[in-house]
């Protein structure tokens, strides 16, 4: 029974996710209300996804809207998180990869290739680090907050930031950072991130992107 309760709380939690995800990425397209899908596209899409539970036309329409291109193979996501990446990963095996702060460790094989961003603290499980992984009080880590020579960082939660879910740019103002326009220190960020999280760089995307 608990189980059950947790699965269906699970679906539902995802469903509500697909669904917000969807509405704001159908205020962004123009030509959302436009949208006429081929006849044999909408039998295709029901026939090969109906089996799942009737599935809505929206996730077609969306797709087809943001690339021209009416394809009935589609993969609405609701069904995805779901149905399929259940069957394809047990989520409990990805916990032990679940935290950032560790991709450096098990990823960056090759010192001398460059994969990640500058990191400049870490913090794991309430705990403070440097760069290297070295423990550091909150005065050591304050020291190289304050001093952080780029102009823009990233700080998030080293765990948990699908859909950028609490990703924040600071920017540095008169020797202070500045987040959403407030000043802000360390102490602050420690409270707003009790338990994990990763000060990087922050990459400026490629113009091709």
């Amino acid at each position: 029974m608990i189980y059950y309760l947790a699965n269906l709380f699970h679906v539902v939690k995802i469903n509500i996710r697909t669904f917000l995800k969807r509405k704001k990425i159908w205020s962004l397209i123009e030509s959302s209300e436009t949208i006429k899908l081929p006849v044999n596209t909408v039998e295709n899409f029901k026939k090969l996804w109906n089996s799942f539970g009737n599935p809505s036309l929206n996730w077609i329409r969306m797709y087809a809207a943001v690339n021209k291109n009416s394809s009935y193979y589609y993969v609405p996501e609701n069904i995805y998180y779901n149905e399929i990446e259940p069957r394809l990963n047990n989520k409990l095996f990805s916990l032990a990869y679940a935290d950032k702060n560790f991709y450096e460790i098990i990823l960056n094989s090759q010192k001398d290739i460059k994969l990640f961003p500058i990191t400049f603290i870490r913090k794991i499980n309430g705990v403070l680090y440097d760069k290297h992984y070295k423990h550091i009080n909150f005065e050591t880590a304050n020291h190289i907050f304050q001093n952080i020579f780029q102009k823009k960082i990233i700080i998030k939660p080293s765990s948990g930031t699908a859909g950028g879910r609490n990703v924040h740019i600071l920017i540095k103002d008169n020797n202070l950072w500045k987040l959403n326009g407030n000043y802000i220190g360390l102490k602050e960020i420690q409270e707003k991130y009790p338990k994990n999280f990763i000060i990087q760089e922050k990459i400026e995307q490629n113009v091709f992107f």
